[in-house]
Order: structure tokens, then sequence, then C-alpha cells
């Protein structure tokens, strides 16, 4: 099946609903777009289940500790970064 959306000027495209329902498309999925030739390719990127992203944080946690980075440390950080991409 081949279905047809419109980009818009800010570059967003509205799926359509067949497509959305056929793949469990929801508010808030990430999707994946791959070039292939001349061609794109658009998957779903799988959301790793959440103890993967808890042992994570535990792991990031244990080596800011390690190293004596604090919680202003890494939102100073965080104003730092945001104010640097708004420049």
């Amino acid at each position: 099946m081949r279905y047809a959306a419109k980009m818009t000027s800010k570059g967003q495209v509205t799926i359509p609903k067949e497509v959305r329902d056929r793949f469990a498309l929801a508010a808030g999925d990430y999707l994946v777009f791959e070039v292939k030739d001349n061609r794109i390719e658009v998957t779903k990127a799988p959301v790793p289940p959440t103890e993967d992203f808890d042992a994570l944080a535990d792991r990031i946690a244990e080596r800011f500790k390690a190293r004596g980075i604090t919680r202003a440390d890494v939102a100073e950080a965080i104003r730092w970064a945001r104010d640097e991409k708004s420049k």
C-alpha cells in the first residue's frame, strides 16, 4: 500500500491513520529515518524496558558520585548547553 502526506513549512508530516494503526504508533513514539539511495525508510524506534533505563541511570549516578559531580553541576551544564544552542 502507498499513502501520501503533505509536509508543512515546519517539516511536519501527519502519518496516515491506517499506517499508525497497522504499526501501533502513538503520540510520544520515536521514529527513525534512514536514507537509502534515493529513498527514506521510517521505522518505529525500539524503546528499552524501564529496567534498562533504571540500571543505566544507577550506573551514571555512581560515576557522577565517584567523580564528585553534584546535581547542581549537572543543572549548570544543562543551562550552559541550552544557552549555547540558542546562540
